[in-house]
């Protein structure tokens, strides 16, 4: 048998190998960070926080009054601002935080750890975007927000 024949093994890390090059060079088009591990100067940092799909894989942080979630690397090369995980806005335009197990506020009462948290941030006129969280510690989470900014629960935001 003549010419050369590839391993699919091969075949599927070069594949993958482009596709991550192709991520990247997306990233770096739309001014998003493609070697990100962490937020520098964090008042509140989470790393390998579950949610939206990804497990054990985001960064959650508050700093310089804004809110970050975003997977680290290499995760971030797969596209996830357009899966709605790529996020930095001010904490201003978080329209509510909320434990989606209960009805109450999140804000109003005590958070145990590892409790998943909806957060709805603004993204712009009439575009809102809701993830939901598990953070390791979601009480100081929301404390600091709560410090920074009033935050209605769901019930009390129009959006």
């Amino acid at each position: 048998m003549t010419g050369l024949t590839a391993h699919p093994g091969l075949i599927a890390l070069a594949f993958m190998g482009g596709m991550m090059g192709v991520c990247a060079f997306y990233r770096v088009l739309r001014g998003l960070p493609v070697f990100f591990f962490s937020v520098s100067g964090a008042d509140f940092l989470e790393n390998a926080v579950s949610g939206h799909g990804y497990r054990n894989c985001l960064v959650v942080a508050i700093a310089s009054g804004r809110l970050v979630v975003r997977p680290f690397f290499p995760f971030n090369l797969f596209f996830p601002d357009l899966q709605g995980v790529d996020i930095d806005v001010p904490v201003e335009d978080i329209a509510y935080v909320e434990s989606p197990a209960g009805s109450q506020n999140a804000l109003s009462r005590f958070i145990p750890v590892g409790t998943n948290i909806e957060i709805c941030v603004r993204l712009g006129h009439l575009r809102t975007r809701t993830l939901e969280l598990r953070l390791a510690n979601p009480e100081a989470f929301v404390r600091l927000l709560t410090s920074r900014t009033r935050l209605p629960g769901k019930r009390d935001s129009h959006g």
